[in-house]
């Protein structure tokens, strides 16, 4: 029996991806600065002048963009000191009339934006990304997916101290006992699905008719060049019952895979994801994966990739590319 999603259906969606761009004035990034205000048990709270002065120097905002309810301004992109990751600030405006510094980053194998809002500090002083309750939840929203992925090199981003990226971040205990406050007060406890739990059978990994992309109807369509995935084409759908939007990527190599999916009638949080969300499980997981021990003999481990000194296994060959939902892609759109 086709498993049914625990959510109603929500008004359609609109048809394109609209985002309202303004470039942003001295006036408005000297009143964003004197108004900044830095989150409790943040990493910057120990050095605020160093952190201030980063900012200032390396990612003031250059652009006003509006959706929907949302609204934020968006530094430049640039790459963090040590592993290099692409991130940005979003200077977003809370009800005391003070702008909250969120960092966005770039996720590596899934080549999508998300929300940082906590970081936890592992014994060896690394810093471990606090998803949240997982990954899916804080996936920015495909409009502004495509904002800050469409047309860019993000090869050629400048390198700063990772005290930028790091600095707005909420420092975590740990991420098992606890949830960023922030992200605990905006972010809906249980997430939506599509499907079963526990699938790993690709085959099973299915949808009801409804909630299957609508490939007829193509909502937008645009390409980036990542440093994981080099040239990546990305096309969106709605669901054929318009309450679902698909985001999916494809390498020059053929390998394509979901990369997002968004309840486009959810709310839009402080954070800049959306309030409700789907746990996609192994739905959007990467074609080029770390070895899992559950998904054991599903990795073609005759293709391997290296970046930043970690190895990531083709994950498409057997598994993504017998997903009934990427078949149909391959049929419909390849």
């Amino acid at each position: 029996m086709k498993f049914t999603p625990n959510f109603e259906k929500p008004k359609d969606a609109p048809n394109e991806l609209d985002v309202k761009k303004e470039q942003v004035s001295f006036e408005q990034v000297k009143e964003i600065f004197e108004n900044l205000k830095v989150p409790a048990d943040s990493l910057a709270l120990s050095d605020m002048d160093r952190y201030k002065n980063l900012l200032e120097e390396k990612l003031p905002p250059q652009v006003k963009i509006s959706f929907e309810n949302f609204e934020t301004y968006l530094s430049e992109v640039k790459k963090s000191s040590k592993k290099g990751r692409d991130f940005c600030i979003a200077y977003t405006k809370d009800n005391s009339g003070e702008y909250i510094p969120h960092t966005y980053f770039l996720s590596r194998s899934q080549g999508v934006w998300r929300s940082l809002n906590g970081i936890v500090f592992k014994e060896d002083n690394s810093i471990f990304h606090h998803k949240g309750q997982g990954e899916d939840s804080i996936f920015l929203p495909i409009a502004l997916q495509k904002e800050m992925l469409a047309g860019r090199d993000l090869n050629t981003s400048e390198m700063v101290d990772r005290v930028a990226m790091y600095g707005g971040v909420e420092v975590v205990e740990s991420t098992q006992d606890h949830l960023p406050k922030e992200y605990d007060e905006n972010i809906s406890e249980k997430p939506h699905r599509l499907f079963d739990e526990e699938i790993f059978a690709p085959e099973k990994v299915d949808v009801s008719a409804e909630k299957m992309p609508n490939f007829d109807n193509l909502v937008s369509e645009w390409s980036s060049s990542l440093s994981y995935h080099g040239e990546i084409n990305i096309k969106v759908f709605n669901s054929k019952d318009k309450s679902l939007r698909y985001m999916f990527s494809q390498r020059e190599d053929g390998k394509v895979w979901v990369s997002g999916i968004e309840i486009v009638s959810s709310r839009i949080t402080s954070l800049g994801v959306r309030k409700d969300w789907i746990k996609s499980d192994s739905l959007t997981m990467s074609p080029y994966e770390y070895l899992r021990k559950d998904y054991k003999g599903y990795y073609n481990t005759e293709d391997t990739i290296e970046h930043g000194g970690d190895i990531y296994t083709d994950f498409y060959t057997n598994y993504l590319s017998k997903i009934p939902i990427i078949k149909e892609f391959n049929d419909k759109v390849d």
